[in-house]
């Protein structure tokens, strides 16, 4: 093949598929302002928890131009923490930032959703699992008869509930 016929059809393709890429299917004007609530369920002082809340917010605005506005509430300042879970799948608000592991009391299952099963997964191997081996579905399809979807917003490693720690080892690794 001759190298000027290739770089002439390559460049034919990257033609359309700028001008595929430029076009946009829906304008601005077209989608609806979206206001919601989010209750933290952490209080402003652990800003390395809360904060993870108002990253969230200002990605979700930044990334829709401004028409999706999630306002933050730190820890039970709309319903007590411990019925935030209760209070997204009632409606009475739209989003919570929560730790799963926090309802197992009402339900063993919702562990699944933090990966805090004693001797079970590490962080990483929560990841691969939710992304890569179907938790994710199998978690919300749970979710779902419930009326709410949980998304991982991140995590902190393995949980102090669900590590076991020689007792020589003072650095529990």
């Amino acid at each position: 093949m001759e190298r000027r016929s290739f770089l002439s059809r390559a460049g034919a393709g990257v033609g359309i598929g700028a001008a595929l890429v430029a076009a946009p299917a829906i304008t601005k004007a077209a989608l609806p302002a979206v206001r919601w609530r989010c209750q933290s369920g952490f209080p402003r002082a652990l800003d390395i928890l809360f904060d993870t809340s108002l990253d969230i917010a200002r990605r979700v605005s930044e990334g829709t131009g401004g028409r999706f506005d999630i306002t933050i509430a730190p820890a039970g300042e709309i319903v007590p923490v411990m019925q935030s879970a209760e209070a997204v799948m009632a409606g009475t608000i739209e989003s919570a930032n929560i730790g799963a592991f926090w309802f197992i009391g009402k339900s063993p299952i919702w562990a699944f959703g933090g990966g805090t099963i004693p001797f079970g997964m590490n962080g990483r191997q929560f990841s691969a699992w939710w992304k890569d081996g179907d938790g994710e579905r199998m978690f919300n399809d749970w979710m779902r008869q419930r009326g709410a979807l949980f998304i991982v917003a991140g995590h902190t490693g393995t949980q102090i509930d669900g590590r076991l720690v020689p007792a020589g080892d003072p650095l529990g690794c």
